[in-house]
């Protein structure tokens, strides 16, 4: 659980089939604070995502992104 307050960066699958995409290009990275949310990178291969993912994470100074998937 996130604690109410506190920026986190996550990766997710999105919908590959509305936008066209290849299932393997399906993902994207959020950053969020409770109930607000930014999606800053979509249509995102999963490496590319996590990538992107850890580097925000660094950036904003909060240590791993949110798991958001399960491992590959």
């Amino acid at each position: 659980m996130i604690a109410p307050g506190r920026v986190h960066v996550e990766v997710t699958a999105g919908s590959a089939t509305s936008w066209d995409r290849p299932v393997e290009r399906s993902f994207l990275v959020r950053v969020r604070r409770d109930e607000l949310s930014v999606i800053v990178g979509w249509g995102l291969s999963r490496k590319s995502a996590e990538s992107l993912a850890d580097r925000l994470a660094e950036l904003l100074g909060l240590g791993s992104p949110v798991p958001g998937l399960p491992a590959a």
